[in-house]
């Protein structure tokens, strides 16, 4: 979990990125090549502890990134992995590779969501709660679907600062909430 000095040296490298690759025309390129980057290296255990060793030199660092990524990733990602490692910023680095995606998201009024039900839903019930959330919210949605059985039924959504629960899980515990308020106020 990042705390909120991570959190702003995030978006800072995120918004630092967002903007170089702007300026360069090289948005869509580097877009492309954050889902590589995440699954190649950044969740690579390996590779987190080798950029992370105190005990391994700078030089050293620079150079295994350089082998690893110069043919394969924009200049401007390789830079930024770099420049977090002589940061010590190594630890967040997939962090702000995510970051910088959603601000691209945000940039082409794209909100990342999250929608979780109690069972799994098919391609056709997904697109037709995509469909509708986009009218009703007014914006193009990128849902991350999850379930959890524990909702028991319905679903709960997310988006920002919103937050729609139409769970029975989430039904039951307001009821239970308001028979509990109504029980306390009787004995006042």
């Amino acid at each position: 979990m990042a705390n909120k000095s991570d959190d702003a040296v995030i978006n800072v490298y995120a918004l630092a990125l967002f903007q170089q690759a702007q300026q360069d025309h090289a948005l869509e390129t580097i877009l492309e090549q954050t889902d590589s980057l995440r699954k190649d290296l950044l969740k690579n255990s390996t590779f987190n502890a080798f950029i992370c060793a105190p005990h391994v030199r700078l030089s050293t660092k620079h150079t295994v990134i350089n082998q690893l990524m110069e043919k394969t990733f924009h200049p401007l990602l390789v830079n930024l992995v770099h420049l977090a490692v002589d940061k010590n910023h190594g630890l967040i680095l997939e962090k702000i590779v995510r970051a910088f995606v959603d601000k691209v998201d945000r940039d082409r009024n794209i909100w990342p969501a999250s929608l979780t039900s109690a069972l799994p839903l098919d391609d056709g019930q997904k697109n037709e709660l995509n469909a509708i959330l986009d009218k009703l919210l007014n914006k193009k949605l990128h849902i991350h679907y999850r379930t959890n059985p524990d909702l028991i039924g319905g679903v709960l959504f997310r988006c920002d600062d919103l937050m729609i629960d139409q769970s029975i899980s989430g039904k039951l515990h307001k009821l239970k909430d308001h028979l509990e308020h109504k029980v306390n106020l009787r004995h006042l």
